[in-house]
């Protein structure tokens, strides 16, 4: 039994807390880590198929989250509610990064570009990256037709 108040009481296994919240987050960190290593060897892929910097930067930046998350779990052995706590925010964290650093790219280009929404740019190689510049950017002429 865990008392961190009068009040609250948990109730667990004192040695298998620890396993059963790592056994948890094993599926995680192993499809975090294929991700990792498919968007790090299919780097030069041709441009027209290439999201893997939107996928690479997002997986590296999880993978950092993850780091600071399994040093911060692993060295607070003293308050379960500060574990819970952390592992909630963890996965919350990786989820809004993976979220904004795949996704926010493309509704970028969907909201506030949408002259560069259409077959050409995206079949382009100059434009099929996820983080052009913007100076290679034009807005279209009123007789082009934009899909």
């Amino acid at each position: 039994m865990h008392y961190p108040t009068h009040e609250v009481v948990y109730r667990g296994c004192a040695h298998l807390v620890d396993l059963q919240v790592l056994l948890a987050m094993l599926y995680p960190l192993l499809l975090i880590t294929v991700c990792t290593v498919l968007t790090t060897l299919n780097r030069n892929i041709p441009a027209e198929f290439n999201e893997t910097m939107c996928i690479g930067f997002s997986m590296y930046s999880t993978c950092v989250i993850w780091l600071a998350f399994l040093s911060i779990f692993i060295t607070n052995t003293e308050d379960l509610s500060q574990r819970i706590l952390t592992t909630s925010i963890c996965v919350s964290l990786s989820a809004t990064t993976v979220l904004v650093c795949f996704f926010g790219p493309k509704c970028f280009k969907i909201v506030f570009r949408p002259w560069l929404n259409n077959i050409n740019s995206v079949l382009s190689p100059k434009n099929s990256s996820c983080y052009r510049s913007a100076t290679s950017s034009t807005r279209p002429t009123p007789t082009q037709t934009v899909m």
